[in-house]
């Protein structure tokens, strides 16, 4: 019987781990029970490749055979699998049915080959191993890997007299949130724990959510001015917090001062006349009325981002969108449609961005693995994570897992390998600054996905607060703030209802996660286990332990984590050594044990 040895994960057979900087070389081996010719096929933005690998002798009774990989011309992910010529028959060793990366699987047929022009988004490479070439040269701020992030839906928050209710202006439901609101509350959020703002748009707009910009040089009527805003950014740095604002650079509003469709700005906009300085900012089909716009809503008309104007708008003039909030003391952009932006688009931000300041954060909106991304657009590879576009992103497969281990949909060895898959895909300095969050104003609520049930909110925060990544709480989570997709999700925050249980639940993880670099920065390490979830983080000489049971109430013995350990509970301050080392750890909860 014909064997094939290959495993992505294990050094003996793909060196280095996971992602690879440009230029440095992987050494792909992989052994047969049988001599054979050995081929390495890829496809990349290079195109489709073949790779002969040289038989290099025989380990035991396998022949070993290896290529050494020049990263040299690449960048981005690169797609491959084993073609393998046994007396004739040809024999495909390609990535196993959960396409998370490891131990692979022998096939009789060939696959059909990940296509990056015909495949969209939506459909992931199904057959195929990925490694991920970058060129990151600039570490990620140290202050935002090393934070915990609140994303705050302004409208929806609290304003200067906690005054919030429903009311209807021009057609859209507005509660009347505004930047005073955030600055009565920073002594709350700064009790929570948290330490970095992420605020939903704020610049002038009609309506709650202000993603379709009128005016991106005011700050919006509704929610204030610019001494407003300034006494908040001054507020925010004197507690040695950061500010993040949302950049909506795909699109602006219809009713803005460069469209200007119903003619309420002073402006003649892009809609009005062809002679406008901003009608070659949007893309039209058959003036004015048919234009390209985000998701075919035609309040949303889309950016050409090719235009130089636009460019200098948003990147380069002195007084550009980006170096005049950045100079006002922001501290990054979150970037809205991500994926809707070009790679070449990005890089201009990116470059602004960071030639302004060095130590501000660029993140990207993405619902997928950013490191195997595919454009909606032109079906083609995206580099997002290369080291010249973005340095965080969304972490929504993260929160999808983390859900499903709650749950109890995932088991604890099942939950590592998937995990385990992402670490292998991103940049390391990129996978450590994944922003990892309780939910978005985009989905449902997560409390509601978890099915009201408080204990499993309580172990997704524990996940969200112990392992590696950014974490983000969208307002209100912290205090079980229920909701559908939006506007459910959207409510406002229930300051005279806010559940106190689940409150201090996240203050307490917040404070352990900030006190501990092991939890910050640390390296992880999952310890298997078919019964409880175990994970290690340790930095230099700090190691943390969490333990966690989403199974029948089982006893743990702490020899699971070495047979010669001493561990103290950094909740109860309990000590677990050789002479105390088992506990009793009921369904659905956990402990964080720190070695001492």
């Amino acid at each position: 019987m014909f064997e094939v040895k290959y495993d992505s994960q294990d050094l003996n057979y793909k060196k280095p781990f996971g992602a690879v900087k440009q230029k440095n070389n992987i050494n792909f081996n992989i052994k047969t029970n049988e001599l054979c010719d050995v081929k390495l096929i890829t496809q990349s933005k290079s195109g489709f490749e073949s790779f002969d690998l040289d038989c290099i002798g025989q380990e035991g009774n396998y022949y070993k055979y290896s290529l050494e990989f020049d990263t040299t011309n690449y960048i981005g992910p690169i797609y491959y699998y084993f073609e393998l010529n046994n007396n004739g028959k040809l024999y495909y060793y390609i990535n196993n049915d959960d396409v998370i990366g490891g131990i692979g699987k022998l096939d009789t047929i060939k696959p059909d080959f990940y296509d990056c022009i015909e495949k969209t988004q939506e459909k992931k490479p199904d057959s195929f191993y990925s490694v991920y070439i970058h060129n990151i040269k600039n570490k990620v701020p140290e202050w935002f890997k090393t934070g915990v992030t609140y994303h705050i839906f302004v409208d929806r928050f609290d304003n200067e007299d906690s005054s919030l209710e429903s009311v209807h202006k021009g057609g859209f439901e507005v509660h009347g949130g505004n930047l005073k609101g955030i600055i009565k509350r920073l002594d709350y959020l700064e009790d929570l724990g948290v330490n970095i703002i992420y605020l939903s748009p704020i610049f002038e707009a009609e309506g709650s959510h202000k993603y379709n910009i009128g005016d991106y040089e005011k700050i919006a009527s509704d929610f204030g001015d610019i001494d407003i805003f300034k006494q908040l950014v001054s507020e925010i740095k004197k507690r040695n917090m950061y500010l993040i604002l949302d950049g909506v650079f795909n699109h602006s509003g219809s009713d803005s001062k460069y469209f200007n469709r119903y003619g309420n700005y002073d402006s003649l906009g892009a809609y009005q006349s062809k002679d406008s300085k901003y009608y070659n900012w949007y893309k039209f089909t058959d003036f004015p009325e048919k234009y390209e716009c985000w998701e075919n809503i035609d309040t949303l008309p889309e950016y050409n981002q090719k235009n130089k104007e636009v460019l200098d708008y948003f990147c380069y003039n002195e007084n550009s969108i980006i170096n005049t909030w950045l100079n006002l003391g922001i501290n990054g952009w979150r970037l809205d449609a991500t994926d809707l932006l070009s790679d070449e688009y990005l890089t201009h931000i990116y470059n602004s961005i960071k030639e302004n300041n060095r130590d501000a954060i660029i993140i990207g909106e993405l619902w997928q693995d950013a490191t195997t991304f595919i454009s909606k657009e032109d079906k083609k590879i995206r580099t997002y994570m290369c080291g010249n576009e973005i340095e965080s992103v969304t972490d929504y497969p993260f929160h999808g897992l983390t859900i499903n281990y709650a749950l109890g949909n995932l088991t604890p060895n099942t939950f590592c390998k998937k995990l385990y898959s992402l670490i292998e895909n991103y940049p390391i300095e990129y996978y450590y600054s994944l922003w990892n969050f309780t939910g978005t104003h985009d989905i449902p609520r997560i409390l509601t996905i978890l099915e009201d049930n408080i204990t499993y909110l309580k172990i997704m925060a524990v996940l969200l607060m112990t392992l590696p990544g950014v974490p983000l709480i969208y307002y209100g989570d912290e205090v079980g703030l229920k909701g559908e997709d939006d506007p459910d999700n959207r409510k406002v925050f229930p300051w005279n209802n806010m559940n106190m249980d689940i409150y201090n639940h996240f203050k307490e993880l917040i404070s352990i996660r900030l006190n501990s670099n092991a939890l910050k920065k640390g390296s992880i390490h999952f310890i298997e286990n078919d019964d409880f979830l175990i994970y290690e983080r340790k930095f230099e000489d700090e190691e943390i332990y969490t333990v966690l049971n989403n199974a029948d109430s089982k006893v743990f013995n702490i020899n699971l984590i070495s047979d010669d350990i001493t561990l103290k509970d950094i909740q109860t301050n309990e000590i677990f050594d050789s002479s105390n080392n088992e506990f009793e750890l009921e369904k659905l909860s956990f402990k964080i044990l720190k070695k001492v």
